[in-house]
């Protein structure tokens, strides 16, 4: 502000910037201002990476952090070039950054905006973007980083009885209770580790949602169980399938499993020798239900 917008006490009154004193000085932190800037900042830049800037953000972001400055050379890549911006800023601290630009500066902090360009502007001056941007932060910047998420996403897809992924059951599959969907539902013998078996493929090594369609309503049911995938229990709980209120009440069980790249087994075993829950389908986002091996 003061190198570029500010050179006299008059510009206070120009720029409608009021700060508050409670002795001994004004804090930048209670700065505030109501009026555009016009003056036009020129600053050069390099294009790099989302994934650069992600990866490389918590070693330039801040003061004293190689100069605030992230360069193509730094991800590997050369290229440069050159712009101006100029910005209506409203802002309430001076200590945040109101910008989409990773800017250099000795009393800025770095922030890298979702177009990933790395800008270095005056040491005495923020660098905004040709958007008008508000940004109210007493620390911190004001960073949007693209990254990739650990959990997967894509189509929902649902294996029945009588469909590729479906590959075992240790016991039958019935259809005297209704309500069920597809052409019948996995009823297991009344022994402890009789299971149902699925075989499904992910495209990557990822967090997986995995719903199972249940009724679980014989007065003498278990509902403890495991979830298994490639034959490593991953869920093992007393109460796996809780109770419902009759063998015809269908209601849905969603659990959070890993799965590797490629061909994965799911599978349900019963906890105990006991009537275990009837399941309908699995259903799962993001995979492709593949033949069982």
């Amino acid at each position: 502000l003061r190198g570029n917008n500010t050179t006299s006490a008059a510009s206070n009154a120009t720029y409608g910037i009021t700060w508050t004193d409670s002795g001994g000085g004004a804090n930048a932190d209670t700065w505030t201002t109501t009026a555009a800037f016009p003056k036009t900042l020129t600053y050069t830049y390099e294009p790099v990476s989302p994934q650069c800037v992600k990866d490389k953000l918590a070693s330039y972001a801040g003061v004293g952090k190689n100069g605030a400055v992230l360069t193509a050379a730094a991800c590997g890549t050369s290229s440069s070039s050159s712009s101006a911006a100029s910005s209506s800023v409203a802002s309430s601290s001076s200590s945040s950054v109101a910008s989409s630009v990773a800017s250099s500066s000795s009393s800025s902090k770095a922030s890298s905006s979702s177009s990933s360009v790395a800008a270095s502007s005056s040491s005495s001056s923020k660098a905004s973007s040709a958007s008008s941007v508000a940004s109210s932060s007493s620390s911190s910047a004001a960073s949007s980083v693209s990254s990739s998420s650990s959990s997967a996403s894509g189509s929902a897809v649902t294996i029945q009885e009588s469909t590729t992924g479906f590959c075992s059951v240790d016991g039958a599959v019935a259809t005297a209770n209704s309500g069920f969907t597809g052409t019948g539902y996995a009823n297991l013998s009344n022994s402890a580790g009789a299971g149902v078996d699925w075989s499904v493929s992910a495209p990557k090594a990822a967090n997986y949602t995995v719903t199972f369609r249940y009724s679980n309503g014989g007065s003498g049911a278990t509902t403890s169980g495991k979830v298994l995938v490639n034959g490593v229990v991953v869920q093992n709980s007393t109460s796996l399938f809780s109770k419902t209120a009759s063998k015809t009440t269908w209601t849905n069980k969603s659990f959070t499993v890993a799965l590797k790249a490629g061909a994965n087994r799911i599978r349900v075993e019963a906890g105990a020798s006991a009537e275990f829950a009837d399941i309908d389908y699995l259903s799962m986002t993001g995979v492709t239900p593949v033949a069982c091996q």
